[in-house]
Formats: C-alpha cells, structure tokens, sequence
C-alpha cells in the first residue's frame, strides 16, 4: 500500500495539449477519429492489470461486490486518453465543479436513445473489458461518461446511477487520485449527484481509494442499495474505513492533483425499446 500512496503522490500526467504525435496503434484511425484530431489507443497488456477472473482487487465489505485494479491501463494509455478528453472539450457540458462528456448516445429513463458509435479510443476500452469478463458480450459497454473536474477540491454528492443502466459501472480514474464513499440513503439526501444536503460521514458506510490508472467496478447491493460519491477536498485523509488500504498508511493523507481528476464512467444502456434491468452473465 506505501508503494499505491506512493504512486499517487508522483507528478500527474500532464494535461496540456502537445503537439500531435504519431498514432500509438497500428490500426488507421477511424474517419470519426479523423474529424476529432484524437489518437487512437493501444493498450499494452504486459505493463497492466487484469480484472479477469480470480479474487484480484476483491476485499472485504460491508457492502458486497466492490473490486478495485490497480494499474488497469498503462501511463501512456492515460496520457492519450488525458489528451482525447481534452479534445472533446467542444461536447462538455459545464456543471457545478466539473464538466462532463458523453459519448454513445443520450441516456434517457426509458434507456439510450440516438446511440452512436463510440470512437475508436473509447471503444478499445469497452473491448477490453468484455475480453477480461467484467461483462457479458451480450452487455458489452456503449455509453460513457466522462467527468472532468476542475480543481482538487471538486467532487460530487452522493448519488445513485439509476434504472436506465445495467446495474453494474466501471469507473477509470485519470491524472490523480481519490477516494469514494459509499453511503447509505437517508431523507432528504440527493440521489442525483447535483443538490440536496452535503454528504455526512454518519452515512458512509465504506470508503475505496482510486489512484490514477485504476479501475473501479461495482454491482449488486453497492449499486442498487447505496449512493456513492466524492468529497470536495484538496487531500484524501487514509484510515481504516479505506477498504483497500494497508494499516501502516492510517492517518497519513493523500494529496490530489492540482490539474483535477478525470474519470471514465463506462456502462452498458439498454435501447430504450428493450431495456433490462436484471444481471445475467
């Protein structure tokens, strides 16, 4: 766990836009990829983590069905795919704290309508995901959400991702760390992500620590049952309720970068004439 604290507290991946650089990939961009000026990705599977098969990244919970993998994607991939969201800044909708872009199509509560294409550097990472078994070919991811927050301090509230989705969500952290709380619902809390009351620790019920490069991945009880979110702090305070953290690191904190944190949030919608709601690969 010193070695994770560690990594977290190097200097974050840049997010500056270069000048362009050779494609990373021998596959040609796609003509979608083309009109966007992105680079395509290719991840090198020796240098990363796995999420397949056996107990990695699993812990114990009170809440179930909760893994966390580390260095899922290389710091290249991160690199690319730092640059390509900054690319697609003409997309972003600005919120309070951070700006999203959404890629697949329109999330609606009937499911997903007017769905696209994900572009090629997106669309490697759904593959990938398929290919480790962290869902079903017949669920294969084709929607994601990209949150870019503006500073340190940006979170979001406790929320839930609601019905339109298949109940499970990986969740890719770029350029810094931080940490997630899981809550349980009380009146009044929000359930969006966007108002209601600030999170309170009486409700946190179990705390994961995400670096950079990590992938999140939840079902189950953890998505249904519980609201998860991120507190607006500059620096992460590691304890005990840190699930996926070593004793010898409680009470030290990790700071996080002062570029702000990306995340991917990749999940599988439903059309919106077909929707499904139950796991069942």
């Amino acid at each position: 766990m010193r070695a994770l604290l560690r990594k977290a507290k190097e200097k974050q991946t840049d997010r500056s836009l270069p000048r362009e650089s050779p494609a990373t990939s021998a596959e040609a961009p796609s003509a979608h990829d083309e009109e966007h000026h992105v680079e395509p990705i290719c991840i090198n599977e020796e240098a990363t983590q796995s999420a397949e098969g056996g107990d990695a990244g699993v812990f114990t919970a009170p809440i179930s069905s909760i893994r966390v993998v580390n260095d899922w994607i290389d710091r290249n991939t991160e690199s690319v795919l730092v640059r390509n969201v900054a690319r697609g800044e003409g997309r972003a909708v600005k919120l309070t704290g951070r700006s999203t872009q959404a890629y697949g199509g329109t999330v609606t509560s009937d499911g997903l309508a007017d769905q696209e294409a994900l572009p090629q550097w997106l669309q490697a990472l759904s593959d990938r995901l398929v290919a480790q078994g962290v869902y079903p070919p017949s669920h294969t991811p084709n929607h994601v959400l990209i949150n870019d927050y503006i500073s340190p301090e940006s979170g979001i509230f406790p929320h839930k991702d609601g019905a339109a989705y298949w109940p499970r969500v990986s969740i890719l952290s770029l350029s810094s760390s931080a940490v997630m709380d899981f809550h349980r619902p009380r009146s009044g809390m929000s359930t969006s992500g966007e108002c209601g009351d600030r999170p309170s620790t009486e409700t946190v019920v179990c705390r994961v620590f995400l670096p950079p490069r990590s992938l999140l991945i939840f079902d189950g009880a953890a998505y249904t049952d519980y609201l998860h979110g991120i507190c607006a702090v500059a620096a992460d305070v590691i304890d005990e309720s840190v699930l996926n953290t070593d004793p010898h690191t409680h009470g030290t904190s990790v700071a996080r970068s002062e570029s702000g944190r990306i995340s991917l949030t990749i999940r599988h919608v439903p059309p919106a004439t077909a929707k499904a709601h139950q796991l069942d690969g």
